[in-house]
């Protein structure tokens, strides 16, 4: 019924082709840009490819058309950096429900956000907007008649919703330390176990021995090493005046490594000038044997036979 969520354009954001129309029948109908898959359904391959191997993992996760490591995270998390910087600083809106379910991927291995069914107008922006605030007393009234995927997943929620029932930017902020969590977790799950019950999340937060913090390792079963664990403890904060927004989340050490800083560069290709490129294609060959195969493919190709478009 609201208009908005059209309107939002942006790289890191599912297009939405053709608008919802109700069918004949009762249904709804919609199309969007093509994807492969969502997050939250490639972590769960993920998982029961490790289960049927015995406890043992690999990147690929039991797909082939994907890869799903460390690279591939940091170009995934910081793409949603990007477009959560777009949703909170030209949008005015706060998504208010990331997780695995909300982001998708697309044939590139480009991560995109959706799930915009709970976002709603930051308090205290200054964009114009037209999207109505998020009604917290309606969205946290967790109804189990109801299926999971209509209704907020507590699992990646801010205690700035549960707990202060305030509804800022910042929380998207704590559900995305909470995604990274998640990503680099056996199985992957967010390190909050609510089962989807504000009372469990209560709970979780009542303790300081079951909030998830540096000390305890973020309550990840594997080790964070530190470029991660140093971004996290900027995001998975009690105080929202201490996280990072999603401009500075970009800006992070964890980011801060040449095959990034390459995807990054090849993605801005065509803007940049002659002697930019014939530098940097001097040395990308030095590089690429770094990249798996699938990034090669899907990142680095389809790059450079564009770029072959320019005679000069």
């Amino acid at each position: 019924d609201v208009p908005w969520p059209r309107r939002l354009r942006h790289p890191s954001i599912l297009e939405l082709a053709e608008p919802v129309e109700e069918t004949r029948s009762g249904g709804l109908m919609f199309a969007t840009e093509p994807i492969l898959t969502s997050l939250a359904a490639l972590l769960k391959e993920k998982d029961e490819y490790s289960d049927n191997r015995g406890g043992g993992d690999n990147p690929g996760g039991g797909r082939e058309d994907i890869d799903i490591d460390e690279l591939e995270i940091q170009k995934g998390m910081l793409q949603i950096g990007k477009g959560l910087e777009f949703l909170h600083s030209v949008a005015g809106l706060v998504h208010g429900n990331l997780s695995p379910d909300a982001i998708v991927l697309n044939a590139q291995s480009d991560w995109k956000i959706t799930g915009l069914g709970f976002s709603g107008k930051a308090e205290g922006t200054n964009v114009a907007t037209s999207a109505p605030s998020i009604a917290l007393s309606e969205v946290l009234n967790i109804d189990p008649r109801l299926p999971t995927t209509v209704q907020l997943d507590l699992d990646y929620c801010s205690p700035d919703f549960v707990l202060d029932h305030n509804v800022t930017t910042s929380a998207d902020m704590f559900s995305l330390g909470l995604l990274l969590i998640s990503l680099h977790n056996a199985p992957h799950k967010s390190p909050l176990e609510t089962h989807g019950s504000v009372s469990s999340y209560k709970r979780v937060f009542s303790s300081s021995a079951t909030i998830p913090t540096i000390g305890n390792n973020f309550k990840c079963k594997r080790p964070l090493g530190n470029p991660v664990a140093n971004v996290l403890s900027r995001l998975i904060t009690r105080r929202p005046a201490n996280r990072l927004s999603a401009k500075e989340f970009q800006q992070v050490d964890y980011f801060d490594n040449i095959l990034v800083s390459t995807i990054k560069f090849l993605e801005t290709l065509p803007a940049k000038t002659p002697n930019e490129k014939s530098q940097f294609l001097r040395g990308l060959p030095r590089i690429m044997p770094q990249f798996s195969a699938k990034t090669l493919e899907r990142k680095v190709l389809p790059a450079l036979l564009e770029e072959m478009k320019d005679k000069d």
